[in-house]
């Protein structure tokens, strides 16, 4: 802890002994629990499909957080939104590490960081044309593509 907190802290406690009231810190009543709802790890996507980004914000008293910025980062796009909810349809392909920053009046309240893949084509069953997975390389032929 740093020595504020820690002081702090050391005077609640002793306020808390002695049957005093205190207030607790405007940076306490705000730190909590940051959770992206959906979609899920490692859920995999197609390419252009709408992707639905929600998240759930708590407080220490378990209640939700409405009046804080919420951004949206991916590893591979940067900055693609902001709210606690947002739909995105223009990932690149590729692995991304989606994460969520909230923050508040008095600073940082958290954030969640989940995996997710977009690739050019889902992977189908047994009766589906193997060229809906592969990249055209013209005249009908095609390669694997390295994202399914």
């Amino acid at each position: 802890m740093t020595g504020t907190v820690w002081q702090t802290s050391i005077r609640l406690i002793v306020l808390m002994m002695v049957g005093l009231s205190a207030t607790v810190p405007s940076a306490w009543a705000d730190s909590g629990a940051v959770s992206i709802v959906s979609p899920g790890y490692d859920s995999e996507h197609t390419f252009g499909e709408k992707i639905y980004l929600t998240s759930s914000t708590r407080n220490k008293a378990g209640e939700e957080i409405t009046k804080a910025s919420f951004v949206w980062t991916s590893s591979l796009d940067g900055n693609i939104g902001t709210g606690a909810s947002v739909i995105v349809n223009s990932l690149s392909v590729g692995l991304h590490r989606i994460t969520l920053d909230v923050s508040g009046p008095s600073g940082s309240i958290g954030s969640d960081t989940i995996k997710i893949k977009v690739s050019l084509a889902k992977t189908g069953g047994e009766n589906d044309n193997p060229s809906d997975f592969g990249i055209g390389t013209g005249k009908g032929n095609y390669v694997p593509n390295p994202f399914n």
